[in-house]
């Protein structure tokens, strides 16, 4: 993990991995970009930047720094001694920077103190960048060899790790199946002395240690981070047009020695040549008398058997020749026998075994008594078995031949005896033994294989598909279920909306009765309004009478003047009453119209949520359709040629349409897919180096590599010009393997991202500084539409990939944030921090679900379990945790490291099934740790 540039090897940084030399002397005015710059880079930036200007000041470049801050004016041209920045400096102001700093700025010494003085002096100027200034590397020890990144293909077949400077790649790690591959870059050369000539080849993937590695879905691309480069490395594994594959045109059968890199090549001429796969040189050949049907090797690769057309058999010694590089070769022994073969099945010493036309095999045992004697006898072997198909020999005595009636023959040759008899099921086309002879594998004439036990004759696997079609399965699946989940959680959500839509058609109604009570009311105090004002003016009627005869009714028109005083107060309270109910019913009439938008609101957002289910679930049929579709486009395809890498690990068939399918011999667990010719090859060899031959009877030749094996593809940027502003921190590949997202970002200044086209190199998106600090950590949303980062700002932020819209931060931890892992749905993204904290999030509600507490360090690494909610967590306490995403539980924590963890990768062979899991994991000692998830059993233990 990234967190590793500030807890761990800052000092090993600063120390001299990475320094600047000036290699001219010569005494100059200082300047701003030469001396200044750098000194203020070195100590006061990290709080004076654009993103964090403290006291308005920002020290980033010349322009800026004289703006000033919210204080004034930082400087003063040619007078050091009035300038704040010196003063500050000084400690005379306020100092800077403050001894309690918290991002490791030092005070200026004094020396640094005058050169400040002395530029400020002499007019505060610019400068230029000098061309003798230039970045000098120098070599990281060998102890530090951390791992502080790690990825891995879903099916375990390739482990990428950053270790020190190196990137690892490890085939099968967790089976322990192969020599670890060193990502090397050929134009590295080792860090010299200063001053000296570099020359030595470094065997090293960057120049920095690297901090990031991603590996592409289907295991053919691998990117590692450096200082300001991001390298993509291709597998070979794909048809190879080379100088090998040409060497090989217009051969009829090949054989590859079990022992050194050599193949045997029949021709047309006819002859046998011994071709060297590294020379690729032709180091012995033999014309031969007739036409070469089959050619095997001796076990100990000395000696070819040659099989001819007129029933010849040739014994050659290959390995005398190429020894004493005389290169023709004579036989050692040519006999011819008594019976038409088509096929040599394998050598047993300087004997062999042979696959009759007429579907037996026969033994034929070499008898060196004496010279007049010399030559191979006849043994009658296997009468019991007829209507052979195929056979094959493992060492020291076991035929496995399968017959027309689709059974497998387990045959000891030692013994002469049938061992066991095991029904494929169907008719068979290859049978083969692995080279221990503990495994058989059986490939029926539909291109089914299964695996078998040799000591029982129990079934242990079963391979129908490739992995091209299992992944196309495996494709069409994905997209079922993920946007089956996104119907059920719609789903979900309908009777909330439900409930929703009906409290505000409640309300409405309640609304509603209240206004008709309130227009009842206000009904009731008008007529009350009316009649005060009827008796109103029925009192100024008798007011005026009473005043025409004042003289004869003064009394009386005292008393009408005070009854019309009170009729009046009446009225005015009835006014009153009137208005006041008015204003109800003007302010309920406003509720209502807002009541009732809400609620026409909420029926249409029912309504439209309703039909986008109706959508989705039309949609989700189509999809469930459409992966059933693809599972039944994707049959079994016949077998033409089928054999076992010597190493006895791999089964290598190659199918009527031309391709190369590879799988697992102890488990059937498929390899790789590689395209070929139309049409199948009439021979295959396969070769203790990695390497698949096969050839044409038109004379075409093909050559695949197997092995783990990769090659540079390109570079993007260096460390003196690139388009990412420092270490590459944060790296992962869309599904498609298309893009690559990368983050970067000095410390303490900002944290910029980046979206690359893996093919054409270009920046495909560019989001800028979306951190106020280095990013750690960013991962592609399953659907590919959003990518998520985590930065040393304590921050989450989600980032749309096709759309120009603001990110959406997701806030709550209080320290860097060095691990984010989605859930497969994309609903929920998990977040890890050096607060000893991981949050589970609800990503369309922006809001923490909930937050697992319990780590004892630094949680430094997150990654899902297949499709389940469970999480795995790595941390800096030396344990892997394992909880519940759903409801937070620890299920189990996995011990074993002597020391901090950094990285963990999930490793999900079946993503429907959780006890097939298994999670690998390094750290600060370098080691590899490889656990089944289930058990927590430690698998591996690489260094």
């Amino acid at each position: 993990m990234a967190f590793r540039v500030q807890f761990c090897l800052a000092s090993l940084f600063v120390a001299g991995i990475l320094v600047f030399a000036n290699e001219s002397q010569a005494v100059e005015p200082p300047d701003f970009v030469n001396d200044i710059q750098p000194l203020l880079q070195k100590n006061c930036v990290a709080c004076h930047n654009l993103q964090k200007a403290e006291g308005g000041l920002n020290l980033e470049n010349l322009d800026v720094l004289l703006k000033g801050g919210d204080s004034g004016a930082a400087l003063q041209t040619g007078k050091s001694a009035e300038s704040s920045l010196v003063r500050r400096v000084k400690g005379e102001e306020e100092v800077m920077p403050p001894a309690d700093n918290k991002v490791g700025a030092k005070a200026f010494t004094p020396e640094e103190i005058a050169l400040l003085s002395a530029w400020i002096d002499g007019g505060a100027a610019a400068g230029s960048k000098k061309n003798a200034t230039k970045m000098e590397w120098q070599k990281i020890p060998d102890s530090v060899r951390p791992i502080y990144a790690i990825d891995a293909t879903a099916d375990g077949q390739f482990t990428v790790l950053g270790r020190g400077n190196q990137a690892v790649v490890y085939h099968w790690a967790a089976l322990g199946s192969s020599e670890p591959f060193v990502l090397v870059d050929p134009s590295l050369v080792a860090p010299a002395p200063h001053g000296a000539a570099p020359s030595t080849p470094n065997n090293s993937t960057h120049l920095d240690l690297v901090q990031s590695v991603a590996i592409d879905r289907t295991g053919n691309r691998i990117a590692t981070g450096g200082f300001r480069d991001v390298k993509i490395w291709r597998r070979a594994d794909q048809a190879i047009a080379d100088a090998m594959a040409a060497n090989l045109r217009g051969s009829v059968t090949l054989a590859a020695s079990p022992v050194d890199k050599w193949i045997a090549k029949a021709t047309r001429a006819p002859s046998l040549e011994i071709v060297d796969t590294e020379s690729l040189q032709t180091v012995a050949r033999w014309d031969a008398p007739a036409s070469i049907r089959s050619i095997d090797w001796t076990s100990d690769g000395k000696k070819v058997v040659v099989l001819l057309e007129d029933s010849h058999v040739a014994l050659l010694p290959i390995a005398d020749v190429v020894a004493q590089k005389t290169k023709s070769v004579a036989p050692e022994h040519l006999q011819k026998t008594d019976v038409s073969a088509s096929q040599i099945v394998a050598t047993i010493g300087n004997g062999f075994l042979l696959h009759t036309t007429d579907g037996q095999f026969q033994s034929w045992q070499w008898n060196g008594a004496s010279e007049s004697e010399r030559g191979w006898i006849k043994t009658e072997l296997g009468k019991e078995i007829a209507q052979l198909v195929s056979i094959d020999f493992a060492a020291p005595d076991r035929v496995l031949a399968a017959t027309q009636d689709g059974s497998a023959h387990l045959y000891s040759v030692s013994q002469a005896k049938l061992e066991r008899t095991i029904p494929h099921g169907s008719a068979i086309s290859h049978a083969m033994l692995s080279s221990d002879g503990n495994t058989l594998v059986t490939v029926g004439t539909d291109g089914v294989a299964k695996g078998w036990n040799a000591a029982d004759g129990k079934a242990l696997w079963e391979n129908r598909l490739d992995l091209e079609s299992q992944r196309a399965i495996e494709e069409s699946e994905t997209r079922f279920t993920r946007f089956k989940a996104k119907v059920d959680r719609a789903a979900s959500q309908v009777p909330e909306l439900e409930k929703s839509q009906k409290a505000e058609a409640d309300n409405v109604a309640k609304l509603q009765k209240t206004k008709s009570e309130i227009q009842e009311a206000l009904t009731k105090k008008a007529a009350e309004f009316d009649a005060q004002t009827k008796q109103v003016t029925e009192g100024e009627a008798a007011v005026q009478a009473t005043t025409a005869a004042l003289e004869e009714a003064k009394k009386k028109l005292e008393q009408s003047q005070k009854d019309l005083e009170a009729r009046k107060a009446n009225l005015a309270k009835a006014e009153a009453a009137k208005k006041e109910e008015n204003a109800k019913l003007e302010n309920l009439d406003k509720t209502l119209a807002a009541a009732d938008q809400s609620a026409a609101k909420a029926a249409a957002t029912l309504a439209s949520f309703q039909k986008q289910l109706e959508t989705d679930k039309a949609e989700l049929a189509t999809l469930e359709k459409s992966a059933q579709d693809v599972k039944g486009s994707k049959p079994p395809i016949p077998v033409s040629q089928a054999a076992i890498t010597p190493d006895g690990k791999t089964c290598v068939t190659v199918r009527t349409n031309g391709s190369l399918h590879a799988f697992r011999v102890d488990r059937g667990t498929n390899q790789s897919t590689m395209a070929g010719n139309l049409v199948p090859p009439a021979a295959l060899a396969l070769t203790v180096d990695g390497q698949a031959l096969a050839v044409h009877e038109d004379g075409r030749s093909i050559h695949w590599g197997l092995a783990n094996r990769w090659s540079l593809e390109k570079t993007i940027g260096t460390a003196e010009e690139s388009p990412f502003s420092d270490r590459v921190t944060a790296l992962d590949f869309s599904h498609d393997g298309k893009l690559l997202v990368v983050g970067s970002g000095p410390p303490s200044r900002f944290g910029d991202l980046k979206l690359l086209d893996v093919e054409t190199s270009t920046i495909r998106k560019d989001w800028g500084q979306v951190h106020s600090d280095t990013i750690f950590v960013a991962k592609f949303s399953p659907d590919g539409q959003k990518v998520a980062t985590g930065g040393a700002d304590k921050l989450v932020r989600l980032h749309a990939v096709n759309a120009e819209s603001a990110p959406r931060t997701l806030e709550g931890h209080t320290h860097h944030v060095l691990g984010l892992a989605w859930q497969d749905d994309g609903f929920l993204l998990a977040s890890s921090s050096a607060d000893n904290t991981v949050k589970i999030w609800d990503v369309e509600l922006g809001q923490a679900q909930r937050t697992i507490a319990g780590f004892g360090k630094e949680v430094t690494a997150l990654s899902f379990v297949g499709r389940s909610t469970q999480i795995l967590s790595s941390s800096a306490d030396q344990q892997v945790r394992l909880h519940n995403a759903a409801d937070g539980k620890l299920i189990r924590a996995i011990g074993g490291p002597a020391d901090a963890l950094y990285s963990l990768t999930a490793i999900t062979p079946d993503v429907a099934n959780t006890k097939t899991a298994m999670v690998a994991a390094g750290g600060q000692d370098g080691m590899l740790w490889v656990w089944q998830v289930e058990d927590g059993k430690a698998i591996q233990q690489i260094k």
